[in-house]
């Protein structure tokens, strides 16, 4: 009896466990070819799209938008809000793909939860907005932007704006470059393979714009690769953590957002060619701009930051 029962068993155990089987090997493969860079930057794009467009579509037909009607004539608070629907979806999607794909947290990009990267942060601002004003302060006595000190009076309420976007775009910006992407393409290709990947992606997402605009500020191209290997050097100067990166990245964006708002630099000299002083107005965006980020480099060089051998694994 024991034996004829034994044949049934084993066909249903056998047509139960085929699926479970088939399944396991399909997610197998799924998370074998995940580790491929460009399958990663399709599952974050895809990602990206399925979380922010309903987002920000919803938001703009709230505040007034309907369809047909040009993006040129949004307001300064809706191109806000779409922005602020953007960066939470970035930073949902990086917190998906790290826990689905890898089983493991934020930390893998760079975000490990210590004093010592909240530190480097803090080192990172303070050489980004003391650097940078340092640029243009040289600029101006040089004589080649027009300098304006009388509007620097009032200027509490643009300084406290200009840290809340350096910090949130510095954040969001550096925990997808030189976090998931510069981590994505290092544990294929090598660390360095990963920089100029990342730096060269950074780059590029700058030109997501207008064709006629592109052809206007393609030339910004190099400084910006030559900023994003900065960024990437500051990562891997110190352990792989991200904090030194988003502060750089924070700080050059809160001076220069207060310097512009405030006009009080302008780019207005005709006699002085742009690619010198920084093109379209952006002071890293010229010949002083990238000698700037190559001092900026042979300062993390020299400090005593802990240098790892490699990026931390996936898994």
């Amino acid at each position: 009896m024991e034996r004829a029962l034994a044949l049934p068993q084993i066909l249903a155990v056998g047509l139960i466990g085929s699926p479970v089987v088939h399944s396991c090997r399909i997610m197998a493969t799924v998370l074998r070819f995940s580790e491929r860079p460009l399958v990663r930057i399709a599952l974050f794009l895809a990602g990206l799209l399925a979380l922010w467009l309903p987002g920000v579509l919803v938001w703009l037909f709230v505040t007034g938008w309907r369809p047909g009607m040009p993006f040129e004539t949004l307001s300064t608070s809706q191109t806000l809000g779409a922005a602020v629907i953007l960066y939470a979806a970035i930073l949902a999607v990086l917190r998906l793909l790290a826990h689905r794909l890898d089983g493991r947290s934020l930390a893998q990009y760079g975000l490990a939860r210590d004093w010592a990267n909240l530190l480097l942060a803090g080192i990172g601002l303070v050489i980004g907005v003391v650097g940078l004003s340092l640029l243009v302060a040289a600029e101006a006595a040089l004589g080649w932007v027009s300098w304006h000190p009388e509007k620097i009076a009032g200027l509490a309420i643009p300084l406290a704006e200009g840290l809340a976007v350096g910090l949130a775009v510095g954040f969001i910006e550096e925990l997808l470059f030189r976090g998931f992407l510069l981590q994505t393409f290092a544990q294929r290709y090598g660390a360095w393979a990963g920089a100029v990947a990342s730096a060269a992606l950074f780059a590029a997402a700058h030109f997501i714009k207008a064709p006629e605009i592109i052809l206007a500020t393609w030339p910004q191209f190099p400084a910006l690769f030559a900023a994003g290997l900065l960024l990437a050097f500051a990562r891997l100067r110190s352990a792989g953590r991200l904090g030194l990166a988003v502060g750089l990245h924070a700080g050059w964006v809160w001076t220069y957002y207060v310097v512009s708002t405030q006009g009080m630099a302008l780019y207005d000299r005709p006699e002085v060619p742009q690619w010198l002083t920084g093109l379209g107005g952006h002071p890293l965006a010229g010949a002083a701009g990238v000698l700037l980020l190559a001092a900026v480099a042979l300062l993390l060089a020299r400090l005593p930051l802990p240098t790892p051998e490699k990026l931390p694994k996936h898994r």
